[in-house]
């Protein structure tokens, strides 16, 4: 199942150093709510002594392929019964280790909210703050009634 021409139509570039990438964006500001999470990822890991991860291009676009997959099956596992990971080898993404946090929230919940229910959890904490990785994409996508979904991947080496 493809999402690429929902994504192609909310297209939206951003920056990260001097790399473009794009990612989905929808009239609540989706792409920058991502971008706030990957600042917030780094926030909570610099204050535990953790290096801060690279925001990915490629992972970034496999997050949000998942956050539009989660709206129409909330899981990690995708609407066509495949693991999360799937959608990492479809961007042909390497990686050794890769974990997944999902979140669904009302459309008023902000960045810092949903950040907060993910360290309020151990898993997903434990994701958050994992040393082993180095990359994060983050997606997040409005469904048809205006809620949120929230995706992280994670990956190291």
């Amino acid at each position: 199942m493809g999402f690429s021409a929902k994504a192609a139509a909310w297209l939206f570039v951003w920056m990260i150093g001097s790399a473009p990438f794009a990612c989905a964006a929808e009239e609540v500001s989706t792409a920058a709510y991502a971008k706030q999470i990957a600042e917030l990822v780094n926030r909570e890991r610099t204050s535990h002594r953790r290096e801060e991860l690279r925001l990915d291009a490629a992972l970034c676009e496999a997050a949000q392929a998942r956050a539009a997959e989660i709206a129409v099956k909330y899981s990690h596992t995708r609407p066509d019964d495949r693991e999360f990971q799937t959608a990492l080898d479809d961007e042909d993404i390497s990686y050794r280790i890769a974990e997944e946090n999902i979140g669904r929230s009302s459309s008023q919940t902000k960045p810092e909210a949903i950040m907060k229910v993910w360290m309020d959890g151990k898993a997903q904490r434990d994701n958050i703050l994992r040393p082993q990785f180095l990359r994060l994409g983050v997606g997040v996508v409005a469904g048809s009634r205006g809620e949120l979904y929230w995706v992280q991947l994670f990956t190291g080496p």
